[in-house]
């Protein structure tokens, strides 16, 4: 736990939003709790969380990339003349 302000600032950073980092940050412990028995014994647990953020990231910007098309079919304006 010591590495939480770390990991937040991290991620709210490249999130842009301090609150999208703590959500991302929740999820990013509860994935790291599921999948800690790949954590390889040389490997450092800081270094496979950051995999882990990163991972997040860029699960959260493709989720949201796929909104904002989505959004765009629905409403007409991603259509090309």
């Amino acid at each position: 736990m010591e590495y939480h302000r770390r990991f937040l600032n991290f991620l709210a950073a490249r999130a842009g939003s301090r609150e999208i980092a703590e959500d991302l940050l929740q999820a990013a412990f509860v994935r790291g709790l599921e999948r800690g028995g790949e954590l390889r014994d040389s490997e450092s647990a800081v270094a496979w969380f950051y995999r882990l953020l990163c991972n997040a990231l860029i699960d959260f910007y493709r989720h949201r990339a796929a909104e904002r098309r989505a959004l765009e079919r629905q409403t007409g304006e991603g259509r090309r003349p």
